[in-house]
């Protein structure tokens, strides 16, 4: 990984495990693979934020589960935490407005645009 910012939101750690576990099974795009599935199965922050609106608690949950859990395999650990803060509110019931949803979606952003940088 070349760009600081990837840096800043992906444990490197993380991102120097998967990319020995590609060399371990004879695939040097074995890294790149995972990060574009990743990124074609994010939901968009416009439909979570819809349904965070709607106070619709399943899909939140399902959206911010699967975020979470996708997340932190890739070392996107805050994002991972605000994940799953957020399926803890949508489990709760989502009675009032996220009040983490600027941090949450700037936090989304970034590992989205430091997961378009793995090669």
């Amino acid at each position: 990984m070349n760009d600081k910012s990837s840096e800043a939101v992906l444990d490197p750690a993380v991102i120097d495990r998967l990319r020995q576990l590609g060399r371990e099974v004879g695939r040097d795009d074995f890294l790149a693979q995972m990060a574009e599935t990743f990124l074609e199965s994010l939901p968009s922050l416009q439909d979570l934020e819809a349904k965070i609106n709607e106070q619709d608690g399943d899909a939140v949950y399902a959206m911010a589960h699967s975020l979470k859990g996708n997340s932190a395999s890739f070392g996107a650990l805050r994002l991972a935490a605000l994940a799953g803060e957020l399926e803890d509110e949508a489990d709760a019931g989502l009675d009032e407005p996220w009040p983490r949803w600027q941090e949450f979606a700037s936090e989304f952003v970034a590992v989205g645009a430091a997961l378009r940088t793995i090669s």
